[in-house]
């Protein structure tokens, strides 16, 4: 998993590194981890942010 330059959230299956799902919405700046249910992320403006893992939607 991963954030782009234009701060979205980009996961990968990790057998194989095809993309899993991505978030384009997510404005992230740093990735700080994940868990079951959600990867997290410091947004642009500097808010904590989750991403849901199982509908890639912004919490």
């Amino acid at each position: 998993m991963g954030t782009d330059s234009q701060g979205g959230v980009r996961t990968y299956v990790p057998s194989t590194g095809e993309p899993k799902w991505t978030c384009a919405a997510a404005e992230a700046a740093v990735l700080l981890g994940a868990d079951a249910e959600a990867v997290y992320v410091v947004t642009k403006s500097g808010q904590l942010c989750g991403v849901g893992r199982a509908d890639a939607k912004v919490r």
